[in-house]
C-alpha cells in the first residue's frame, strides 16, 4: 500500500478484522499482509491516518534561564527531560551550543558530555526527536560562558605579586599557565607547565625560596566521600612536578597560603556546615600537620580565599560576596572586619596578593570578557589607602 495524505505528521494502521498489527511512520508506509493469506474467510484491511503531538524537551542541568560561569574546564556535563506523545517514545535528544550539534543521547535522563570546551560564550539547546523522526521546538537555552582561572603570586621574586591566568587548551584538553611578570614590566611568559584538566590554579611559596609556585587542586573520590588532590611546581626545584599529595578530605574551595607564618605556603580548605564558616590547614612549620576544622564566623555564602591582609607574615582568611569583603585578621585574634565594599564589575573572581609591594595583601579581582562588563584586573592598593586600579587587560591568546 502507499498513500498520500498530504500530512507531513503522519502514521497509518493495518487493521485485519479489527485488529492493530502495526504503526508505520515514513512514507510508502508500507505493511506486508500476505502472512494472513493462509488462514479462511474474508479479511478486511484497513487504515487509519494518526496525527500526533511533536515531542518536548527540557535541559535540567544545567539549569536554563540563568547565566551560568564556567572557569575554564574542560568538560561540561548536559541532562534533559523529554517526553513524546501518547503511543510513542522519545528515540534521542541532540544537543546543539551556537547552532552547531554537540552530539546526541538516547536514553534518559538523556546525558551528553561535551569535552574539551573551548573558552568563550555559548548558547545551547537540545531538540527532541521520536521514532517517527519529527523534533519538536528547541528547549529553553542555557547560557554557558567559560573563561580562564586567575590566580596570583610573586612568581619572579621582586616582591610584588603578579597576574596569572590558568587556560585550557582546547586541542589537547591539559591547562596551560600564562603568568605577566611584575619585574619585567608586565610581560606575558607563558604557556608553561601544562596540567590536568577540572584543576584550579593556586599561586604560594611552597619552598620558602621567595618566589611562587604554581599549584593545581582538585578533588578525587574516595570511598563515600572526596579527597583533595594537589600538583605543585617548586620553582627550586626547577618547576619540576611533585604530587599527586594527598590531605584530607575535600573542602568547598581551595587555599594556597602561609598561616602559621614560617615563610612557606600552606595548603588549606573552605567548607561550611551551613551554620558557620569553617577553614583547614596543613601546616608546613608542623610538618604539614592537621589544624583540623577552624569555626570563623556565621556562614556567609561567598568565595573564600586567604592572604596576609594585615602584614603580621601570617595569611588571613576572607570571603568575597556581591563585591564585599570580609576578612578575619590574624594578627587581631582573627576578629572579624567586613563587610568592606569595594565597588567593581559584577562578575568578577576574587584574588589577594601584594601588588605593590608593601608587605600587605591587596584585594583584587578577575573579570573575564564576555561578562558584559569591563574585562580585566582590578585591584585596591594598600598604599594607595585601597584606590582602586584598573582595569588591566592582561588577556591570554
Amino acid at each position: 500500500l502507499s498513500i498520500d495524505t498530504g500530512v507531513v505528521d503522519t502514521n497509518w494502521t493495518p487493521m485485519p478484522d479489527g485488529t492493530v498489527y502495526g504503526f508505520q511512520f515514513q512514507a510508502p508506509y508500507t505493511f506486508m499482509y500476505g502472512n494472513f493469506a493462509k488462514v479462511a474467510g474474508v479479511h478486511r484491511l484497513g487504515f487509519a491516518v494518526l496525527t500526533h503531538g511533536l515531542p518536548q524537551v527540557a535541559i535540567t542541568e544545567p539549569a536554563p534561564g540563568e547565566d551560568h560561569w564556567e572557569q575554564s574546564v574542560a568538560t561540561l556535563v548536559f541532562e534533559a527531560q523529554a517526553q513524546a506523545d501518547t503511543g510513542l517514545s522519545v528515540t534521542q535528544v541532540v544537543y546543539s551550543a551556537n547552532g552547531v550539534t554537540l552530539g546526541a543521547a538516547t536514553v534518559e535522563p538523556y546525558t551528553m558530555v561535551w569535552t574539551p570546551v573551548p573558552e568563550g560564550q555559548y548558547t545551547v539547546t537540545a531538540v527532541a526527536y521520536d521514532q517517527s523522526g519529527l523534533s519538536g521546538a528547541p528547549s529553553a537555552p542555557v547560557n554557558i560562558s567559560v573563561t580562564p582561572l586567575a590566580a596570583a603570586g610573586d612568581f619572579d621574586g621582586d616582591g610584588k605579586a603578579d597576574p596569572a591566568l590558568l587556560v585550557i587548551n582546547p586541542d589537547t584538553g591539559a591547562s596551560e599557565w600564562y603568568v605577566w611578570c611584575s619585574g619585567a614590566g608586565y610581560a606575558r611568559v607563558g604557556p608553561r607547565l601544562p596540567g590536568e584538566d577540572l584543576s584550579v590554579p593556586l599561586a604560594g611559596d611552597i619552598d620558602g625560596d621567595g618566589k611562587a609556585d604554581p599549584v593545581l587542586w582538585w578533588t578525587e573520590p574516595d570511598g563515600g566521600a572526596w579527597k583533595n588532590v594537589w600538583y605543585l611546581w617548586r620553582s627550586s626545584m626547577g618547576y619540576a612536578p611533585m604530587g599527586p599529595v594527598i590531605l584530607g578530605a575535600a573542602g568547598l574551595y581551595p587555599l594556597m597560603a602561609d598561616f602559621d607564618g614560617d615563610g612557606k605556603a600552606d595548603p588549606g580548605i573552605y567548607k561550611t556546615d551551613g551554620v558557620y564558616n569553617i577553614w583547614r590547614a596543613w601546616q608546613s612549620g608542623a610538618g604539614y600537620a592537621d589544624t583540623g576544622d577552624v569555626r570563623l564566623g556565621a556562614w556567609i555564602d561567598g568565595m573564600a580565599l586567604a592572604a596576609d591582609f594585615d602584614g603580621d607574615g601570617r595569611a588571613d582568611p576572607a570571603i568575597f560576596t556581591e563585591n564585599n569583603w570580609y576578612v578575619w585578621l590574624s594578627g587581631s585574634g582573627y576578629e572579624m572586619i567586613g563587610p568592606r565594599h569595594l565597588p567593581a564589575p559584577d562578575g568578577g573572581l576574587p584574588l589577594a596578593a601584594d601588588f605593590d609591594g608593601d608587605g600587605f595583601a591587596d584585594p583584587a579581582i578577575y573579570v573575564p570578557a564576555g561578562s558584559g562588563y569591563s574585562s580585566g584586573w582590578y585591584a585596591w592598593l594598600s598604599s594607595a589607602g585601597y584606590a582602586r586600579r584598573g582595569p588591566f587587560n592582561y588577556t591570554a591568546p
